[in-house]
């Protein structure tokens, strides 16, 4: 498959500790190896732009708010918003592991998002046209403590 993106699972504590189990390996693999066949099904000209290695798998940095570019794209990066819920979920990560890196995976349109910690890379969820195809499994919402401390961040540093 043309750029084959790290997509080892996370298997430090660091999400487990989170209650979330990222979107195995082997099933973003699997989709993004479909995802390429779809688009060179599509005519001769695909193909050959693959062939070339014109149309790869692209990863974009998100480094800034990740809530706002997920939801609002740049407009160099052919995707859709992602859906909410896996907006919440890379908001979550990220108020809780600081340090985490996001990226935003895509080929012709289809986006994964993937987070890398500790040297280690996991897809928190794949979307097509606004529509969740896979997300992580999420075990636990915020606790009322860390809707609280979110909320109130003053009091918070009293604790």
């Amino acid at each position: 498959m043309p750029f084959d993106a790290l997509t080892t699972d996370l298997t430090n504590d660091a999400l487990a500790n989170l209650g979330i189990v990222p979107v195995p390996a082997t099933l973003v693999e699997e989709y993004k190896d479909t995802v390429v066949r779809r688009f060179i099904e599509q005519s001769g000209y695909n193909r050959s732009l693959v062939a070339r290695k014109f149309a790869v798998w692209r990863s974009v940095p998100l480094h800034s708010d990740v809530a706002k570019l997920l939801a609002h794209p740049p407009t160099r990066i052919p995707v859709t918003g992602a859906p909410k819920p896996l907006i919440d979920l890379a908001v979550y990560v990220r108020n809780r592991v600081t340090d985490a890196a996001f990226s935003l995976e895509y080929f012709d349109t289809d986006p994964v998002l993937m987070v890398t910690y500790g040297g280690q890379t996991a897809c928190l969820g794949i979307w097509d046209n606004g529509q969740l195809v896979h997300i992580a499994e999420w075990h636990s919402g915020p606790s009322w403590f860390d809707r609280f401390t979110q909320r109130f961040p003053r009091l918070a540093a009293l604790f």
